[in-house]
C-alpha cells in the first residue's frame, strides 16, 4: 500500500508523462527488485502498442529505440493490449508468446497488467524477472492496482496535453486569422504559416507549394529548413513527386517512416534543404471549390516526427488559410498587372488585349477599387447586364471607385451615352463613385455634339488616370519595391 500511495503521489505532481513514466517503473523495480519494469502505451492508430519508458540503461535504450508490437499478436505485453486481461508467466521459456529481447537475456518471468480507462486499453505495465516463479498469482492485484494508478495518471496528462494542443492551436490558428485580415500579399501569409506550424509541430522542414490548373505545374514559393530560408525550387510537373500524389489525390499524405515504407514509395525520398533525406513526411492539400491549390507539407530527419494529430491540425489551419491564400496569389497577380500597366504603355496594352476579351468583367484591381473594361457595342440588353453585374460587384467587394474604361466601345451615340448614365446612377445609390475613362478626343466631340451632359461624371482619357484618380480619393499611392 505504501508503494501504491508513493506512485500515486509521484504521478500526481507531474503532468509531462514521459518524465512521470520514468520515475514509476524505476521506483517499483528498486521497491520489488525486479529485472526489468516498463510502461507502453496504446497507438490506436498504428495498431501498436509502444514502449514509453524502462528501467536501466536497456529500458533507456529500448525506449530511445521507440520498440512497437502488434496489438493482440506481438508479444506478451501486444498480447495484453488487446486481449485487455493480466498474464503471468512463471516460465517464459515456456510460453509462446514471450517475445525475447537482445537486450533483456536473462529474462526467466514476466508479468503484463493492462493500463485500462473505463473500457479502454490504454498501455500495458510490464515486469520482468531474472528468477524462475519470482511472479506469483499472488502479486497480480497488487500490479493492478499499481496499473490502475498509472493509467488515471496517463489519462489526465493526455486530457492536459490535447487542452495545451487545443490553446496552441487556437493561438495559431488566431495568429493566421489576423495576418490574413491584415495582408493580401502571399509573402507575408506565408511566413505568418510558417510560424504559426514551427511552434505547434516542430518539424524540420516546411515548405509550401502552389498548383497551377492551367500549366499543371507546381511551384515552391516557400520552403524553410532548420530555420533557414532556401530560394524557390525549380517547378515541377503534375506527376513528379509527393507534391503531386497530395494534389491528384486532394488527400493528406502521412509517411510515417520512409525506411519501413519503400515498397509504397521506391523513388528517391524528398531531400531536406541542406540536402539530408527525410525520413518521416506529411502533405496537406488546399482545397478550394473541390480543386487542389497546393498544399503545404512538413518533413523530418527522424522518423515517427508526425501522427494522425499532426494531419487533424495541419488540416484544419488549411481550411482557413486556402482562401486567403488563392486571394493573395491572386492579389499578387493583379499588383504585378496594375504595376505592369503604370510602368509601360505595352503593359496597359496588353492588359486591355485581355479584358477586351470579355464582355462586362469586373476586375478588383485594389481593395474597393473595381474595373470594367467594355467592348463592342452596347445596346439596352447589354446595358442592362453592365448594371446588374456592376452593382452585383459593388455589393460584393464593398467597392467605393468604380473605373469603367470604354476605349474598346465601338459607338458613342446618345444611346449609348444614355446607357453609360444609367449604369453610373445605379452604381451611385450604393454609395460608389464612377469614373468614365477612355475619353478620347474624338470621343469628346462626338458627346459635345450629341448634347449629352456627363457633366455628373468624373471623366479620364485612359484607363491609368482613373487608377491614379481611386488611389488619390482613397489616399493611396503605389509604392515601388
Amino acid at each position: 500500500m505504501k508503494l501504491i500511495e508513493e506512485v500515486s503521489q509521484r504521478l500526481s505532481t507531474v503532468l509531462e508523462i514521459d518524465e512521470s513514466l520514468s520515475q514509476v517503473v524505476e521506483l517499483i523495480r528498486e521497491a520489488f527488485n525486479y529485472y526489468h519494469v516498463s510502461v507502453s502505451l496504446v497507438d490506436r492508430a498504428a495498431g501498436e502498442v509502444v514502449v514509453r519508458a524502462g528501467t536501466g540503461n536497456a529500458g533507456k535504450a529500448i525506449t530511445q529505440e521507440q520498440r512497437r508490437l502488434k496489438i493482440g499478436s506481438e508479444g506478451i505485453i501486444g498480447w495484453v493490449a488487446g486481449a485487455g486481461k493480466p498474464l503471468l508467466v512463471s516460465d517464459v521459456s515456456r510460453e509462446s508468446r514471450f517475445l525475447p529481447h537482445p537486450m533483456l537475456p536473462e529474462t526467466k518471468a514476466e508479468l503484463a497488467v493492462p493500463l485500462q480507462v473505463g473500457q479502454k486499453i490504454i498501455g500495458v505495465l510490464d515486469v520482468q524477472s531474472d528468477r524462475l516463479e519470482a511472479l506469483k498469482a499472488a502479486d497480480v492485484p497488487i500490479f493492478q492496482a499499481l496499473a490502475g494508478q498509472i493509467a488515471v495518471a496517463v489519462e489526465n496528462a493526455r486530457l492536459f496535453q490535447e487542452w495545451q494542443d487545443h490553446v496552441s492551436e487556437l493561438t495559431a490558428l488566431n495568429r493566421v486569422a489576423q495576418v490574413t485580415g491584415s495582408t493580401m500579399r502571399l509573402e507575408g501569409l506565408l511566413e505568418a504559416l510558417y510560424e504559426a506550424i514551427e511552434d505547434l509541430v516542430g518539424a524540420t522542414t516546411f515548405f509550401v507549394a502552389l498548383y497551377d490548373k492551367d500549366t499543371q505545374v507546381i511551384s515552391f514559393p516557400f520552403y524553410m529548413d532548420d530555420g533557414v530560408r532556401y530560394r524557390a525550387r525549380e517547378p515541377i510537373p503534375l506527376g513528379r513527386g509527393l507534391a503531386s500524389v497530395v494534389i491528384a489525390s486532394k488527400k493528406p499524405l502521412l509517411v510515417r517512416d520512409f525506411e519501413k515504407e519503400k515498397e509504397r514509395f521506391p523513388e528517391k525520398r524528398p531531400l531536406i534543404g541542406s540536402d539530408k533525406p527525410a525520413r518521416s513526411w506529411l502533405g496537406v492539400p488546399f482545397i478550394l471549390h473541390d480543386e487542389a491549390i497546393g498544399l503545404m507539407a512538413v518533413q523530418d530527419r527522424e522518423a515517427e516526427a508526425f501522427d494522425e494529430k499532426h494531419v487533424q491540425l495541419l488540416r484544419s489551419i488549411a481550411s482557413h488559410v486556402m482562401v486567403a491564400i488563392e486571394k493573395a496569389r491572386l492579389f499578387d497577380r493583379t499588383v504585378e498587372t496594375v504595376r505592369e500597366l503604370r510602368a509601360a504603355h505595352d503593359g496597359q496594352q496588353r492588359l486591355l488585349a485581355t479584358v477586351r476579351e470579355l464582355s462586362t468583367p469586373i476586375i478588383p484591381v485594389l481593395d474597393h477599387v473595381l474595373v470594367m473594361p467594355l467592348v463592342g457595342a452596347i445596346d439596352t440588353a447589354r446595358s442592362q447586364q453592365i448594371i446588374e453585374t456592376l452593382l452585383s460587384a459593388i455589393t460584393t467587394h464593398d467597392a467605393e471607385v468604380v473605373i469603367i474604361d470604354i476605349t474598346g466601345v465601338s459607338t458613342m451615340d446618345t444611346s449609348v451615352a444614355n446607357h453609360l448614365l444609367e449604369a453610373t446612377r445605379a452604381a451611385s445609390l450604393l454609395g460608389a463613385q464612377c469614373v468614365l475613362a477612355g475619353i478620347t478626343p474624338e470621343v469628346a466631340q462626338t458627346v459635345v455634339h450629341l448634347g449629352v451632359d456627363l457633366s455628373s461624371l468624373v471623366t479620364m482619357n485612359d484607363l491609368r488616370s482613373g487608377v491614379q484618380f481611386a488611389l488619390t480619393k482613397l489616399n493611396r499611392r503605389i509604392v515601388e519595391e
